[in-house]
């Protein structure tokens, strides 16, 4: 059966749709058979708070539900601020390559979770380091939905992370969306149907 690498921001025992969702998907793989690896972050959504035991290292390994997760150290923050949210995402985009990239083998397969866009950088590294192909899921279409609100005002910050969404979308074997209104609005933008 394939090796199989998650890479996102969120997974239990932080509570949230994210986390809840993607361990759900991890823990069915592994009830198929295969073999399953999470590369994430200390738990910290929402407070930003770290419980202690998962305080003070830079690396650590667990099992969770049969699914070996593989935590890294990144800068923390609580969900309040723009600036300090972007640079808790940019953070671990960096860092889980450099940090994790040895503990998590070598995967047949790369699942990258975006929401945050930041995980991109890290899933195209991980992916052309470890030569297997990644499937790039959306939640959300940032950096859109930040222009929208307003958060995101720069210009050339925005030209920019459009480069890295639509780029990362290219280079994907697979886009997953999960809803209907995300798949029909990239497909308007000109991403491939298939």
């Amino acid at each position: 059966m394939a090796h199989i690498l998650f890479l996102t921001l969120y997974y239990p025992p932080e509570k949230g749709a994210a986390a809840s969702r993607i361990s759900q998907y991890a823990e069915h793989l592994v009830q198929r058979g295969h073999k399953v690896t999470v590369l994430t972050t200390v738990p910290n959504y929402p407070s930003g708070v770290v419980p202690p035991e998962y305080r003070g290292r830079l690396l650590q390994e667990e099992m969770r539900s049969g699914v070996r997760v593989v935590r890294i150290w990144s800068y923390t923050s609580p969900n309040r601020g723009f600036v300090r949210r972007v640079l808790a995402h940019l953070s671990f985009g960096c860092l889980a390559p450099v940090l994790g990239g040895q503990a998590v083998g070598r995967p047949d397969l790369l699942i990258v979770e975006s929401h945050p866009l930041f995980n991109a950088i890290a899933g195209r590294l991980l992916a052309r380091w470890k030569g297997c192909p990644y499937i790039f899921t959306v939640s959300d279409l940032w950096p859109e939905s930040a222009v929208q609100l307003g958060v995101l005002r720069n210009r050339l910050l925005i030209r920019l992370a459009e480069w890295l969404e639509w780029s990362s979308y290219e280079r994907a074997a697979l886009v997953w969306v999960l809803t209907e209104g995300i798949r029909d609005q990239l497909l308007r933008r000109g991403l491939a149907p298939e």
